[in-house]
């Protein structure tokens, strides 16, 4: 069931979606038959916030996680990038590496 709150800016709304989403997201654990619906299910349970004051910090929050998330993921590519020199893989092995990292 999802909630809109039309008496907020659409922008906002989105936003507040956004937060949510991206919190779901990060929370979620793909496993075994049946993972694509259960994300599903979970994405289209949104809140709406009455209050205008908890949706600009839920926003302000996830803005921070997302700022958050790409300086990780910067850090986890350089850390790559290092551990794949540190012990000389090739382009090959390299590939292999990062089809594993996808199976994990």
């Amino acid at each position: 069931l999802i909630c809109f709150d039309l008496r907020l800016p659409l922008t906002a709304e989105a936003a507040l979606v956004e937060a949510q989403w991206r919190c779901v997201a990060l929370d979620f654990a793909p496993s075994g038959k049946g993972y694509a619906k259960r994300l599903m299910n979970r994405l289209r349970k949104v809140a709406s916030v009455e209050e205008p004051a908890i949706t600009e910090r839920i926003i302000a929050v996830n803005q921070s996680l997302g700022a958050l998330s790409e300086i990780l993921r910067d850090d986890e590519a350089q850390l790559q990038e290092m551990t794949c020199r540190m012990f000389n893989l090739t382009l090959a092995e390299r590939q292999l590496v990062e089809n594993a990292r996808g199976r994990i």
